[in-house]
């Protein structure tokens, strides 16, 4: 045989083993995680994770990260393959702001990837241990300290809202608007403090005591000068609604809304005596004099004749008693 054919055969058994290997190398499964979106995909062992991605149209960019790395083959072991895509994110302190590209990490690390400093009371936008994702914006905000007084007591704050409802919002105090606030609009700079009185408006019932009146009667025919009761007195009850008004827990003023009788009162009733033991009235008698003295009684005593006269028993703080025709 000719050395030309020999080479010929030669040739042809090594690209049909080539072939052979080629079409016997093992396959795996991989997990190929972008960005935690999951896509499954079957590759040969012994090809490099660059040529996988590729093979499954995923490209990587500058800023991009694989693990394993691009350049490493994928073995019998070979489970998962993560890649983690550049993010830009954009981080603003004051008038100036930066742009920064990670693949991953937190809005911590893309602020300390600007450069930018944050002052002891500065605040970000966004929580520093948010994960980043792409297109995101971190504002630092300057901060301002404040106080607020509450219940009688001063608490600090650092806000960076320049409004006093929005700082009190960022600083988790709770007003509505019956709440008594003593700095209003924009009046928020370093060192103010502000007075936050709560106010609270209830409707409450309370059963309370009605008190019973005395009534007079006269009647003839009992003596003038004495008298009985007819009747006891008995106190009645109603139900009152009142709009009530507390400020920081003290009752401030207290309105009368509705009320209603539930129980009415009895009437006291005092009979009082009329008519005359003798057929003239006393005499009229008038004090030598009053000085020092005052009066402690004077009770009206009609005629029994209904002519409308009679005479009044007037009693002075020494005891005496007089008659004063009327």
């Amino acid at each position: 045989m000719s050395s030309k054919k020999v080479f010929s055969l030669i040739f042809l058994i090594v690209a049909v083993t080539a072939v052979f290997a080629a079409c016997s190398a093992k396959q795996v499964s991989l997990n190929i995680d972008i960005d935690s979106s999951t896509v499954q995909v079957s590759a040969k062992v012994g090809d490099n994770i660059s040529k996988v991605l590729a093979d499954n149209e995923i490209e990587i960019g500058e800023n991009d990260v694989v693990e394993p790395e691009v350049d490493e083959t994928v073995g019998e072991s070979t489970a998962d393959i993560s890649v983690k895509k550049a993010k830009t994110v954009t981080v603003i302190s004051g008038e100036e702001e930066k742009t920064v590209v990670l693949a991953e990490g937190t809005v911590k690390d893309a602020v300390e990837k600007s450069g930018f400093k944050m002052g002891k009371n500065d605040k970000l936008s966004v929580d520093e241990n948010e994960t980043i994702t792409d297109g995101m914006k971190i504002e630092i905000k300057e901060g301002t300290v404040i106080y607020v007084i509450r219940g009688g007591k001063k608490e600090k704050y650092v806000t960076t809202e320049q409004s006093v409802s929005k700082a009190l919002v960022e600083c988790g105090i709770k007003t509505d608007s019956d709440d008594i606030i003593d700095v209003n609009g924009n009046e928020i700079k370093s060192g103010v403090v502000i007075t936050v009185k709560t106010v609270d408006v209830k409707e409450e019932t309370k059963t309370e005591t009605v008190k019973f009146s005395t009534k007079k009667k006269y009647s003839s025919s009992m003596n003038a000068g004495t008298s009985k009761v007819s009747q006891q007195g008995v106190n009645g009850q109603k139900q009152v609604t009142y709009k009530n008004t507390y400020v920081d827990g003290k009752l401030t003023k207290s309105e009368v809304v509705s009320e209603k009788t539930i129980k009415a009162p009895v009437n006291k009733i005092v009979v009082y005596g009329t008519k005359q033991t003798t057929t003239a009235a006393p005499k009229t008698t008038t004090p030598k004099t009053t000085s020092g003295k005052t009066v402690i009684s004077k009770e009206r005593v009609e005629d029994c004749d209904g002519s409308g006269h009679g005479y009044y028993v007037i009693t002075y703080s020494d005891g005496s008693v007089v008659y004063q025709d009327f």
